[in-house]
């Protein structure tokens, strides 16, 4: 298949503070991130996100939902997509308190 998401078959790790977070926010903002998330292992739909790297960050993307990034950080060996997910304000300070695990 040519239209196919690089990530089909790939494990996804949440952060546990990403976890905590999307629990406080609202149920409309929850689905959408989760349908965001689903969407990078979904053929018909990885190529309706709007991925972009990250500048300055040689392994990281992100996807904007509203307020929120998911950021995630491709692990090709172990087939692991890590992912953080905050709002745009705080992501970037995430970005730097979080450890990836790369390759």
């Amino acid at each position: 298949m040519i239209n196919q998401s690089p990530y089909k078959l790939f494990k996804i790790s949440i952060a546990k503070s990403s976890e905590k977070f999307v629990l406080t926010i609202s149920k409309k903002s929850q689905e959408d991130i989760r349908d965001a998330i689903k969407a990078l292992r979904h053929d018909e739909d990885y190529f309706k996100l709007k991925i972009k790297k990250l500048s300055g960050y040689k392994d990281l993307s992100r996807i904007t939902v509203s307020d929120y990034r998911i950021i995630f950080c491709v692990n090709k060996s172990a087939k692991i997509l890590n992912i953080i997910i905050a709002h745009r304000k705080n992501v970037y300070d995430m970005i730097k308190k979080q450890t990836f695990s790369y390759s």
